[in-house]
Order: structure tokens, then sequence, then C-alpha cells
């Protein structure tokens, strides 16, 4: 009997899930939160990278390991915020677009937030 074929293999797809800062964000002080990655596919993802941005400003990347389907994994970052008022706090993984996804389109996430003096 001649060898079967091997189902095909999945994909991974790499979601950003949640982006949140932990306190009021002050004028030219450090403030803190976290990056919230998720693998929603069928098929373990590579390590990779998360960039995140201040009003489209790249400030940091934080890496992100192997995740199994279903596996989440979150890393802290800091930014600081140099004009009062409103901006967006922004982030997508994998930013070089290395990884073979289910969905390239759902990679990134944003929120509001305020900058007070």
């Amino acid at each position: 009997m001649p060898p079967q074929p091997s189902a095909p293999q999945g994909k991974p797809d790499l979601q950003l899930q949640s982006i949140t800062i932990d306190n009021s964000v002050s004028l030219y002080k450090v403030s803190s939160g976290s990056i919230t990655n998720y693998n929603s596919g069928t098929a373990p993802s590579p390590v990779t990278k998360t960039a995140y941005y201040v009003d489209s400003v790249l400030i940091g990347t934080v890496d992100v390991p192997s995740m199994q389907p279903g596996a989440t994994s979150t890393a802290a970052i800091t930014f600081t915020c140099s004009k009062a008022g409103s901006h967006t706090l922004s982030g997508k993984i994998d930013i070089e677009g290395l990884v073979d996804e289910q969905d390239e389109l759902n990679n990134g996430r944003a929120i509001s937030f305020s900058c007070t003096e």
C-alpha cells in the first residue's frame, strides 16, 4: 500500500490581543503598560517581535516567544509622553512580516489615552 499523504499543516495566526496602560499618563513621566499577543491559529508560531508606537512614532519592540495555538504572551512596555492632550498607543505583532499566517490583517491594535500636565 502506498504511503498516505500527511494532513496539511495549519498556520499560526498572530494577533495583538490587548494593549493596556497601568496608570494615568503625565507629561514627561515614564508610563508603563503591557501588550498581550495571542496565537489564534492552528499551528505553533515562531519567535517574533511586537513593535509599539505613540502617535505612529516607534517607541520600542518586545520579543514574542514561540506560542502554541491558543496561547498568549504578555510583555511589559514603557513610554514617555512629551505633549499634553489626546494620543494613540498602538502595536503590531510580526513587524517584519516573516510569519506565514492565516490572516495577516489582524496583527495590530490601538488605544487612545490622555496625557496631563
